[in-house]
């Protein structure tokens, strides 16, 4: 089997100053005492309503750090993380060039990679292969390996895997529906709290207190999560921010579409096996993604 091979706009913000990390740990959900230079974190910033403002990488150097964001969220979460920075040594910076995600996966994807960078990708280390072409394993949704790069070496990736199926975007987007894998505005926004869409792995319930903590805390205290992502399956066509119902009450919406697919929040505790569901007017399926609270079966 081939490799697979896609490309995506992100962001990237530079941090600098010695306390940069400790106040990333103190703004965010995952734990990040301990990121070591040339390793790289996923996290979650969170409102002070515990709402997702985005799920960012940070990669680690000695002497700053790169934070990879979702596509045009550069400016608000500079904006968010300005605002709290009062004594801390740390100083923000968008990076002013356009910056791309190239994604690789497939069978054995990291030891193909590993062999045609030289280099040994882990979990959680990267390679600067560049000033400006960086490179690390992920498996956030499906194991893949990343070359965050400028739009000009793209062209280079490109042709040093030249048999890789080049993915279009229509077709990315069903993948990521189809595996239930929260992405971009769609999903981390304001309206989310990261419990809801698959980002417990990126929460720490043990390290200190951190911007939107109280509320998490609390949702996994209780065990009660407002409400979860779900997939949707219709015949019709449906559309991002279609309301759903079930008995003639609104409980919930649809986030993101692909064909006859989309991604979708439906309160919890509408979540009974006996219910149908609707998006005007025509019947939807449902299929838990994460079972956060109830099972469907």
């Amino acid at each position: 089997m081939s490799l697979n091979l896609y490309q995506k706009n992100c962001g990237v913000l530079l941090l600098k100053g010695k306390d940069r990390i400790d106040f990333l740990n103190r703004m965010s959900t995952n734990d990040l005492t301990v990121v070591e230079p040339y390793h790289y974190k996923k996290t979650v910033l969170t409102s002070d309503k515990g709402r997702i403002i985005d799920l960012i990488t940070i990669l680690n150097f000695d002497d700053y750090s790169i934070l990879i964001t979702t596509e045009n969220y550069e400016d608000r979460i500079k904006t968010h993380l300005d605002k709290y920075i009062i004594m801390d040594d740390v100083e923000i910076e968008k990076s002013g060039e356009d910056q791309k995600l190239v994604m690789l996966w497939g069978d054995d994807v990291v030891n193909k990679v590993n062999a045609a960078e030289n280099v040994n990708l882990s979990s959680d280390n990267f390679f600067k292969l560049s000033d400006k072409e960086f490179l690390f394993a992920d498996d956030f949704g499906f194991e893949k390996v990343i070359y965050l790069t400028d739009g000009i070496e793209v062209t280079n990736i490109s042709q040093k895997y030249s048999d890789a199926v080049a993915i279009t975007d229509s077709e990315y987007e069903n993948l990521r529906i189809s595996l239930g894998i929260a992405e971009g505005e769609n999903e981390f926004n304001d309206l989310i709290n990261p419990k809801e869409c698959g980002l417990e792995k990126y929460i720490s319930y043990t390290k200190g207190c951190y911007i939107g903590q109280e509320v998490i805390a609390r949702l996994d205290a209780q065990g009660k999560i407002p409400k979860q992502m779900v997939r949707v399956k219709t015949v019709q066509s449906i559309n991002k921010g279609d309301k759903i119902f079930s008995d003639g009450k609104d409980v919930g919406f649809i986030s993101s579409v692909s064909d006859n697919l989309g991604l979708a929040f439906i309160r919890s505790a509408a979540l009974e096996p006996s219910k149908e569901f609707q998006v005007n007017g025509e019947k939807i399926e449902l299929e838990l993604i994460f079972n956060l609270v109830k099972n469907l079966n």
